[in-house]
């Protein structure tokens, strides 16, 4: 039931992830269409250059993107074009970040953040923060991720559609769940669902509704996941919908199965039985029908109706003898034996155990097969027969013994590989916290520029202000002096021409005395005239001089203030600068603490390395003389039955699988020591790929698989180390036939592609999905696909690969989708192009 609605979440999280990727290709596109809205012919070469690399972006040619960006992006910075910087870095963002180059990604991201925050265009910055939310989630760093794209949601506001707003909750909602924080993964859920449910959308409401349900679901909180997966029901049985009421049948059924509420398990599970039966045609819902029984059946064994049990599961053994593999029909036997041993009727568990045995004694289900063992056992004590019963006993013993045995290196090397993943997520987020702290250096050296100049600019519109001030109030002082002096000229005329007046009133006081008395009075009162006038004179050249002495005292105090304010930067300064010198100081304690932790990780790593080429060389002795005994063995011993001889050749073959994976690990050690001998030469790669395809016809006719080459007439002649390329075919030549289902078609392809030699692996298998995309080419990394015969499978293969091919200068990579196969691809540098 979890894995079920887990599986539908997962399913619908990824296609609305697809679409959002391809609408932000879309917006990409257009920006630069935009961009090419201009007359310079500078930016107009630019502007195509960047529609030419987005193209090349969308078609998957990622290199060639890279390059053309690298360059749109040096001539734009030439002539300070700030748009064409902004998508140039944005497309190479994208294009690293669609090879796997996290880091390099995100450097070219951050610049464009920077960039754009310097516009303060919203909608580019909720492009840009939502990008590097992205980058982060693909990296599987969800903690940041999510620091991301709560920024983005906070920018967008209204300016997102309602497509966009769904994505971006749909992404925050999977980062909560891989932070398990299930709450508020539910409550961006929850945003999603009333969105589809206001605008009628059926299917997307059942897929938000699953998700919902599924977190209860793993929450153990039943009553809330019945309560979705009812209105899941309910909308199906709406649409008519025979086919997912089945399932949601079988959904609901789990949830009381699991409840322990069996009567109501039961009818739902007989609910989906008979959807699925009205829909059977040529056996196409099988499947469905039997998984049905095995549930039905189980709860009538539980609920002790062994009779009922027995017919359920009778006609789940009669559909998978027809249509089932050995594996499906072992396992009705089973229920079937473990049904009639409840019952204490030995002879029928005995006849169903024994055909469960023979079913699975040549498989791979050595713990089912122990397990039968022992059942038979048992059944065997219980009838007396003690000798069976001690043979029996003695099987399960030894298969159960070597169960455990490879569970316990299973366990070994999934604790190594976790220490391994460990390892490297620590390198990783100490080498982002370092780049973040010089990313905050520069911010903070910014920031601190920033305000000096502010701070300088204030200052001086200040002191320009009190200049201007200052200036004009002594244009009015000196307008004012102007007028005092042109009136002092107007008052010494006045006196001058009264002088002239005094002296003709003199010479007619000769004449007449009563003129004389009357000139004396008017003289008389001119002098009291003049003395007015030279009162107020006085007056003036005193106010003159008390002006000159308040303009003294206004520049005495400026210039105080000025002192003052110089004092109070100084203050202030000094105590920024010492902040920062603490700040400094513990940021280099902290870098210092990054180092030694670095330092003890190398010293890990490598005693690590050590161990294992020890451990790998130490068993090299053994398993040759192993193998050279069982040589021995076949070529002396000839009175050997048919089952010691079986015996034998099984013993050898897991030998020599062993030694197969003690040369891989010493490869690996090889490979991170840095120890690799190559010696470069000419290759002829057809040959090498036909000799490498032609080891695996047998393999893969064992599995009716068809290998169809497709080679090219052309010469294909590079320069690498023959050995480490024979290396690098077998590896995924042994990948495609070992993850191929039976009677598929395996593809080879060789291809010369310009200056480059391609060669493809393509494969119809179970594909790989984008969790297990971005563990690829990492040691001893376990994926959800497995072999389809039960074939061996280290973990080492894939970085051996990719580590010999870097070696010679070549590029693999993978394209996959879940379900739909897997195609592996090599690139090496033509010799006879590079040399022409």
């Amino acid at each position: 039931m979890k894995t079920i609605l887990y599986n539908s979440n997962i399913q619908y999280i990824t296609n609305s992830y697809r679409v959002s990727c391809l609408v932000l290709l879309y917006v990409l596109l257009t920006s630069v269409q935009l961009l090419a809205q201009t007359n310079d012919p500078n930016r107009i070469a630019i502007n195509k250059m960047l529609k030419q690399s987005a193209e090349e972006l969308t078609s998957y040619k990622y290199d060639r993107s890279i390059e053309l960006a690298t360059t749109s992006l040096s001539e734009s910075n030439k002539i300070d074009y700030t748009d064409g910087v902004i998508e140039s870095l944005m497309i190479l963002s994208e294009a690293h970040k669609s090879k796997r180059d996290y880091s390099s990604g995100l450097n070219y991201y951050l610049q464009a953040l920077s960039e754009i925050e310097k516009e303060k265009d919203q909608q580019k910055l909720y492009r840009v923060n939502y990008k590097i939310g992205q980058l982060f989630f693909d990296w599987g760093v969800p903690e940041k991720a999510l620091i991301y794209f709560d920024n983005a949601n906070n920018i967008g506001g209204e300016l997102l559609s309602e497509d966009e707003r769904i994505t971006l909750s749909l992404t925050t909602a999977e980062t909560h769940l891989k932070l398990k924080d299930s709450d508020q993964a539910l409550s961006q859920y929850e945003k999603v669902l009333a969105i589809h449910q206001r605008n009628k959308n059926q299917q997307l409401t059942i897929n938000t509704l699953k998700s919902i349900a599924s977190i209860y679901n793993r929450l153990d909180d039943h009553d809330n996941s019945l309560k979705y997966n009812f209105q899941i029901l309910e909308i199906n049985e709406a649409l008519s919908d025979s086919i997912n009421t089945a399932i949601s049948l079988n959904a609901i059924g789990f949830i009381y199965k699991g409840v322990e509420d069996l009567e109501n398990a039961l009818s739902y599970f007989n609910g989906a039985l008979e959807l699925n039966r009205q829909l059977n045609k040529n056996g196409v819902n099988d499947n469905e029908i039997v998984s049905n029984l095995i549930n039905i059946g189980v709860i009538y064994q539980a609920l002790g109706d062994y009779r009922s049990s027995i017919k359920i599961f009778n006609d789940a053994l009669e559909i998978k003898e027809k249509s089932g593999s050995v594996i499906e029909v072992a396992v009705m036997q089973n229920y079937l034996a473990s049904i009639y041993l409840s019952l204490s009727n030995y002879s029928k568990a005995k006849e169903h155990t024994t055909k469960a045995i023979d079913l699975l004694e040549h498989t791979e289900y050595k713990r089912m097969l122990a397990e039968n063992y022992k059942r038979l056992s048992e059944i065997n004590e219980r009838l007396g027969n003690h000798e069976s019963a001690l043979v029996s006993y003695k099987e399960y013993s030894l298969i159960q013994d070597s169960v455990l045995y490879h569970e316990q290196g299973v366990r070994d090397r999934e604790r190594y590989k976790q220490f391994v993943v460990e390892t490297t997520e620590k390198e990783s987020k100490l080498s982002i916290i370092d780049r973040e702290m010089r990313e905050l250096e520069s911010r903070a050296e910014k920031v601190k520029f920033e305000k000096e100049r502010q701070d300088i600019e204030l200052l001086l519109r200040k002191r320009e202000l009190q200049n201007s001030s200052l200036k004009n109030d002594q244009l009015e002082q000196e307008r004012k002096v102007q007028e005092l002096l042109l009136q002092q000229e107007q008052i010494e005329t006045s006196i001058k021409s009264q002088e002239i007046i005094v002296l003709e009133q003199k010479r007619d006081l000769q004449n007449t005395e009563i003129q004389n008395s009357q000139l004396r009075e008017n003289e008389r009162q001119k002098e009291i005239q003049l003395q007015s006038s030279q009162l107020e004179l006085q007056q003036l050249q005193l106010e003159k001089g008390n002006v000159r002495q308040r303009y003294f005292i206004g520049a005495s105090v400026f210039l105080v203030i000025i002192l003052l304010l110089i004092l109070i930067g100084y203050a202030i300064k000094r105590r920024d600068n010492k902040k920062l010198q603490n700040q400094f100081s513990e940021i280099n304690e902290q870098k210092q603490q990054i180092e030694g932790i670095n330092i003890e990780l190398l010293d890990l790593n490598e005693e690590k390395n050590n161990l294992i080429g020890i451990v790998a060389h130490d068993l090299k002795s053994p398993l040759n003389q192993i193998s050279g005994i069982l040589s021995i063995i076949k070529l002396t011993a000839t009175d050997q039955d048919e089952e010691q001889k079986e015996y034998i050749t099984k013993i050898d073959e897991s030998t020599q699988r062993l030694r197969n994976m003690v040369t891989k690990i010493l490869d690996v050690s090889a490979i991170e020591s840095k120890s690799l001998n190559i010696s470069f030469e000419e290759v002829d790669l057809k040959k090498v790929l036909k000799d490498a395809i032609g080891r695996f016809d047998e393999r893969a006719a064992k599995k009716s698989i068809a290998i169809k080459q497709k080679i090219t007439e052309d010469t294909t002649t590079i320069l690498a180390d023959p050995s480490y390329v024979s290396e690098v075919f077998e590896n995924l030549m042994s990948n495609a036939v070992k993850y191929s289902p039976l009677e598929k078609t395996v593809i080879v392809r060789l291809s010369q592609q310009w200056d480059k030699v391609r060669v493809e692996f393509i494969d119809q298998g179970q594909g790989i999905n984008k969790k297990d995309m971005t563990k690829l080419f990492r040691m001893y990394q376990k994926l959800t696909a497995s072999p389809t015969s039960g074939e061996d499978s280290t973990g080492l293969g894939l970085s051996i690969v990719k580590k010999y091919v870097e070696a010679v200068n070549g590029k693999v990579w993978c394209e996959s989708e879940e379900g739909n196969g897997s195609t592996f691809i090599v690139e090496f540098d033509s010799y006879q192009r590079t040399h022409s």
